[in-house]
């Protein structure tokens, strides 16, 4: 009697175990099904919005890129385009020996992926190095067929920089304390200083280690 009641109860207790891990079962593939739902909704849309978003960056950015990937080959090879194009502006012609490799790490920087801060500089070089093409010809008085380009390539540098991806942005970073009006005094305080030091300290003359036979005659009569 007290063997079959054991049997009994060991069925008991496997049925009951069994009641336990189908519940578990249960249990386990409802939250599954929870978990999945969840991260079904966490995923963001991506509608026309974003695809005309990302079109309109890449479009952008290989333009621009391009024209950094093609103006670093040209400078370093400083082919007669460069060469005139430099002389006719008033640059040393060593000056495309400069910027060429820079030209060519910034498009590595900003077709890469990661590296956000470092896209940043690149960005900041391309709005200096096109805007500065555009400014170089107003001074000569040159006419819109030489400043029109560079002008677009501007503006496309500031839209690939505006249009970017998260993952090619810097997290979002706000300031630990708001910023005291005795901040700003402090700052345009040394600013004005230094602006007067620098009025104080204007030199006269050709710079010391440079001989006059160095230097044209028509700067020294300036």
């Amino acid at each position: 009697m007290t063997h079959f009641a054991a049997i009994g109860s060991g069925i008991t207790g496997s049925t009951a175990a069994d009641g336990l891990a189908d519940s578990g079962v249960e249990i386990t593939r409802g939250a599954s099904r929870e978990a999945q739902t969840i991260a079904i909704e966490a995923v963001p849309v991506r509608g026309r919005s974003y695809r005309i978003r990302s079109i309109a960056y890449w479009m952008s950015t290989i333009v621009v890129t391009g024209e950094m990937v093609a103006g670093s080959l040209w400078a370093l090879l400083q082919i007669e385009f460069n060469r005139v194009q430099l002389q006719h502006l008033g640059y040393p012609p060593y000056l495309d020996l400069i910027l060429g490799p820079w030209k060519l790490a910034g498009a590595a920087a900003v077709i890469a992926p990661r590296f956000p801060r470092l896209k940043e500089w690149a960005y900041a070089g391309f709005f200096f190095n096109f805007s500065g093409a555009v400014a170089s010809q107003l001074f000569r008085g040159e006419g819109p067929s030489t400043w029109v380009y560079p002008l677009v390539l501007t503006a496309l540098t500031v839209v690939s920089w505006a249009l970017r991806p998260a993952d090619r942005r810097l997290p979002d970073t706000k300031p630990s304390s708001e910023t005291r009006p005795v901040d700003w005094a402090i700052a345009v305080t040394i600013m004005v200083i230094l602006f007067v030091l620098s009025c104080l300290t204007i030199p006269k003359g050709p710079p010391p280690y440079y001989r006059n036979s160095d230097v044209h005659p028509a700067i020294l009569s300036k």
